[in-house]
């Protein structure tokens, strides 16, 4: 005896294409997408010399901070550099321009024209903590006294019983989305007055036009 089977349905197979067809497109839109809004994440540093977190009060960029200070680390290219945002200062950190062969200091910059003093690296020191160095420049790195100061000497570093230059990073104490976090921040930078001089790496990332830009879209 011979079965044969029953055809499947014109609908049924319709219906299964067209949500094939659907996953599929979610997948092209919404991969990069998500990708895109993981790079502003939300942190907090903890120094081990100082024993408090790091932040910026005022223009001085300090490591005294008793609670979780949020900073936002916001990567801009595939690289492993990235930046350091103050959103309640409303300021980056970045590294103040000095002459070769001395350690630089950490300054507050608000709207940072040369992101390459404000992009840093994360390099491994012991255990859980990390270490942050300039991406232009590796020897520089962030160290903090035990007041939270800006260490701005490596003389005596080994004789220390605590460790300047190391951090234990948090990610995890701050109840925000990865979408919040980027709205967050591109919010901020849509305030910013002559946005025309702002650099193109956040232009891109926050979708910023500036009014020349507007112009030739429109001519």
């Amino acid at each position: 005896m011979v079965y044969r089977r029953n055809p499947i349905p014109i609908s049924q197979l319709l219906v299964v294409l067209a949500l094939v067809m659907m996953l599929n497109i979610d997948l092209a839109l919404c991969g990069p997408f998500r990708n895109d809004l993981q790079r502003v994440k939300p942190a907090a540093f903890y120094n081990d010399c100082s024993k408090r977190y790091l932040r910026i009060r005022g223009k001085e960029v300090t490591a005294d901070a008793d609670e979780k200070h949020k900073l936002y680390m916001i990567t801009l290219t595939d690289s492993h550099g990235f930046l350091l945002f103050d959103p309640t200062a409303n300021t980056f950190f970045c590294w103040k321009k000095a002459k070769k062969n001395v350690q630089l200091k950490l300054t507050a910059r608000r709207n940072p024209k040369d992101l390459s003093m404000c992009t840093f690296e994360e390099l491994p020191v012991n255990g859980a903590s990390t270490k942050y160095v300039s991406m232009k420049n590796k020897s520089q790195m962030m160290l903090f006294r035990a007041n939270g100061s800006q260490l701005l000497t490596r003389r005596g570093m080994t004789k220390r019983r605590c460790q300047p230059e190391s951090f234990i990073q948090d990610k995890n104490h701050f109840n925000e989305t990865a979408y919040e976090s980027k709205d967050e921040f591109c919010r901020r930078m849509k305030r910013i007055k002559h946005k025309h001089k702002m650099a193109d790496e956040i232009k891109n990332l926050c979708g910023i036009t500036t009014p020349v830009q507007m112009r030739k879209r429109r001519m």
